[in-house]
């Protein structure tokens, strides 16, 4: 299946690949990432959600991204087939919790879904506790450790022990 990003004209492709590292655009995904705009979207997180697109290459790896159509989650996602976490934002501002999180909740057929509250597009930096929280009780429930003796838990145990 094309994208319609996969019939744009190179040079009308590479217009819009400026556009997309440009500062205002990437000033205003700042700005949609966070709740907390105030503590997060700050001049440095511009700057570093902007980095990435000053690499050299970029923009050429990014037509070629486009020219291939992008990203097509839907075709993945569908093939896990293990207990998954999806975690997001309640306040995400990038993509609507509803429409997306629900798609992979539809999709996954072993997933569950945990909302975090006061929190945008990047829960790892905005909720870090309560991210790392919800990641680690995943991980260590039922649903998720085998039952051998040398499983992921005993890993799981170890890794905890030796980050503490």
């Amino acid at each position: 299946m094309h994208r319609p990003m996969s019939f744009l004209p190179a040079p009308l492709a590479r217009a819009g690949i400026k556009v997309l590292k440009s500062e205002p655009l990437r000033s205003s995904a700042n700005q949609m990432s966070y709740y907390d705009k105030e503590k997060f979207a700050t001049d440095d997180a511009l700057k570093v959600g902007r980095f990435h697109c000053l690499r050299e290459g970029w923009d050429d790896s990014m037509l070629s991204f486009m020219q291939s159509g992008g990203f097509k989650p839907a075709t993945k996602v569908s093939k896990i087939d293990v207990p998954s976490l999806v975690l997001w934002g309640r306040q995400d501002g990038i993509l609507d919790g509803e429409e997306f999180a629900n798609k992979f909740i539809e999709t996954l057929p072993n997933a569950q879904l945990q909302w975090i509250e006061e929190c945008g597009h990047v829960p790892h930096l905005e909720q870090p506790e309560v991210t790392a929280n919800l990641i680690s009780d995943f991980l260590l429930s039922d649903d998720v450790r085998p039952s051998s003796p040398l499983g992921a838990s005993n890993m799981l145990d170890g890794l905890f022990s030796f980050l503490n």
